[in-house]
């Protein structure tokens, strides 16, 4: 049986995997040559050459198991039980009122917010207004979490602001779909190095569309709104 780096599929496999490589760090430190140790332990030269190369670089410790192959998890452990818990509170929680079954695209939407919640939503109203001192009109799209049960009793406790509700599957009616729309235009033919070139562009230009008011009337007339 050969026990490349990639062999094993499962625990037994993968511990089996290990002795053998243990067992070849030892042979290696002994002085068996590289061909010997690929005959004895029933392994491909190639495995054997590159375990000789992990051992010298790092020892025995270097040709320990790995565990399990595959990607990196993408979710920290701590951001794995805070989705449990929004799970466990059922879709209700998390603004899907109309059919209380969790799917994959609910989830998927549930951890793409990464955290960004009815909370942080009304903190960041709550600052704006500070800011402003004046009422606020907030027109939003139909993000679960902009029409859960919990956002409506904070936007019911702040009478200060008047929230309008953009329909379903409605961009055209956004200004800021278009403002987005303007901004991938205009980056359509750059090329960049690397995302934080991406990141660097992208910020000088959203700062510029901020000092240019025609824009901003442009993207509200586009939506069928009249400016302020």
């Amino acid at each position: 049986m050969r026990y490349g780096d990639g062999g094993g599929v499962g625990p037994q496999q993968r511990a089996r995997r290990e002795l053998v490589r243990l067992h070849a760090a030892r042979m290696f430190d002994a002085g068996v040559s590289v061909p010997q140790v690929a005959a004895e332990l029933e392994i491909s030269p190639k495995s054997a050459y590159a375990w000789r190369r992990a051992w010298k670089a790092g020892g025995e410790q270097a040709l320990a198991s790995r565990g399990a192959p595959g990607p990196d998890p993408l979710l920290s452990e701590a951001q794995v039980q805070k989705l449990i818990d929004r799970l466990e509170q059922g879709p209700a929680a998390a603004g899907w009122d109309d059919d209380q079954r969790w799917t994959l695209a609910r989830v998927r939407t549930l951890i793409g917010r990464k955290g960004f919640g009815e909370d942080h939503f009304a903190d960041l109203l709550d600052a704006v207004h500070q800011h402003l001192g004046a009422p606020i009109a907030l027109v939003w799209d139909g993000l679960p979490a902009h029409k859960s049960a919990k956002m409506r009793a904070l936007i019911a406790g702040r009478p200060w602001l008047h929230v309008y509700q953009l329909p379903g599957y409605a961009p055209e009616l956004n200004p800021v779909e278009n403002m987005w729309s303007s901004l991938k235009r205009s980056m359509a033919n750059l090329a960049l190095g690397d995302i934080d070139d991406l990141l660097r562009v992208a910020k000088n230009r959203l700062k510029r569309m901020q000092y240019r008011s025609t824009l901003a009337i442009g993207f509200l007339a586009t939506s069928g709104l009249a400016p302020p």
